[in-house]
């Protein structure tokens, strides 16, 4: 397992893959098409676990990655360094050995005894059938014998193997629990961000909703001064159209001067407009 942090200046994407690039004689096992990696922010820091296969010969073996995105490499390149030494296979050909070469001890002295006794067979006439006994005797221990020490090298061999799966069993669910406790993270996370937005989206819409709001009261509020306006706009046009001097109050109307200061001053100077403009200028 390697640890990984985006020490660049953007996020990672969402298609980044972690790919073996060398060497051309790599024999550790593992995804050949690469190991997915999520989305990682600048200055993050994230796991990256790939499952390796030990060779069967002795030696040194080596393996290269390298982040990937969209068949681009970036960032350093990350390795493996394994050397793999005597198995337990060769301690047990070495017991193999050792117990060969005790049967041929035990054989070749029971040939020993076999051939004493043939060399005394004269003599010892009437000891001849306890010697035929002694030496079946003998050699069903020696068989017994060499059959326990088989039988008990067998055993070993199970309580070793049964240990070292104990132990392979106990590694990968420790292994089970590390990634599920990973992605009940990463969903947890995922859950968070998928509240975040939908509070995101609410706030969105509620502040759409506000300026929709905002806006309708702005145009009834316009609305309304329009009709005023235009209320106003006619009542002024009902009272000009009464007013003497309606022509001239539209002349000093366009200077921007309007009211009833206007037409009462038109009214002073009998439609006067210079004289209403010069009174208007120097008020």
């Amino acid at each position: 397992m390697w640890k990984l942090k985006n020490d660049g200046k953007i996020d990672w994407p969402e298609n980044v893959k972690l790919c073996l690039v060398g060497p051309d004689n790599y024999q550790l096992g593992g995804s050949l098409a690469g190991v997915s990696v999520r989305p990682v922010k600048v200055g993050e820091e994230i796991d990256i676990a790939i499952d390796l296969r030990s060779p069967p010969t002795e030696g040194r073996y080596l393996g290269y990655w390298k982040l990937m995105s969209d068949n681009e490499p970036f960032g350093p390149r990350i390795w493996v360094d394994v050397s793999v030494v005597a198995s337990r296979a060769e301690e047990e050909e070495k017991k193999r050995k050792v117990e060969i070469e005790l049967r041929r001890a035990l054989e070749e002295e029971a040939k020993r005894l076999e051939e004493e006794a043939i060399l005394k067979e004269e003599e010892e006439r009437r000891y001849q059938q306890m010697a035929r006994e002694e030496e079946e005797r003998q050699a069903a221990l020696l068989k017994e014998l060499a059959e326990e020490e088989h039988r008990k090298e067998e055993e070993e061999r199970r309580r070793q193997e049964e240990e070292e799966e104990m132990r392979r069993l106990e590694e990968e669910a420790f292994r089970v629990e590390e990634e599920r406790k990973r992605l009940e993270e990463e969903a947890l996370r995922i859950e968070e961000e998928r509240k975040r937005q939908e509070e995101e989206m609410r706030r969105i819409e509620e502040e759409r909703k506000r300026q929709e709001e905002e806006e309708r009261q702005r145009w009834e509020v316009e609305a309304r001064i329009a009709r005023e306006a235009e209320e106003k706009r006619k009542a002024e046009e009902a009272e000009l159209a009464k007013f003497p001097f309606a022509d001239q109050y539209r002349q000093i109307a366009a200077m921007g001067f309007e009211g009833k200061q206007v037409r009462e001053l038109l009214t002073k100077h009998k439609g006067n407009v210079e004289a209403v403009v010069d009174s208007l200028l120097s008020a």
